[in-house]
C-alpha cells in the first residue's frame, strides 16, 4: 500500500524542484516562451498546497495553521497575480 506523503516531505520536494528551477532557468530563458515550460510554478503551488494542507492539519496551534495558511496564500497571490501586476516579472 501507499504511504501518505509527510508534509516534510512534500515541502522538501516542492523545494528542491524550485531550487532546481531557478538555477537551471538563467540558462534556458530564450527557451522559456516556448509552451508548457510555464506550468512549472503551478506544480509548486499543488505541491505546496497539498505540504501546507496537511501540516495544518496536524498542527495544533491555531496560530501555527493560521501562519501556514497566510504563507501559501501570499505565494499563491503572487503566483497567480504575476502577470497581472507591474514589476512582480
Amino acid at each position: 500500500p501507499l504511504r501518505r506523503p509527510s508534509p516534510d516531505g512534500l515541502g522538501i520536494t516542492s523545494s528542491l524542484l524550485c531550487t532546481v528551477h531557478c538555477a537551471v532557468l538563467p540558462a534556458v530563458i530564450p527557451a522559456a516562451a516556448l509552451p508548457g515550460l510555464a506550468g512549472w510554478e503551478y506544480l509548486f503551488l499543488v505541491l505546496s498546497g497539498l505540504a501546507v494542507w496537511q501540516a495544518a492539519r496536524r498542527a495544533r496551534s491555531r496560530g501555527l495553521r493560521l501562519g501556514f495558511w497566510a504563507g501559501f496564500g501570499l505565494l499563491a497571490a503572487a503566483l497567480l497575480l504575476e502577470p497581472y501586476v507591474e514589476g512582480l516579472h
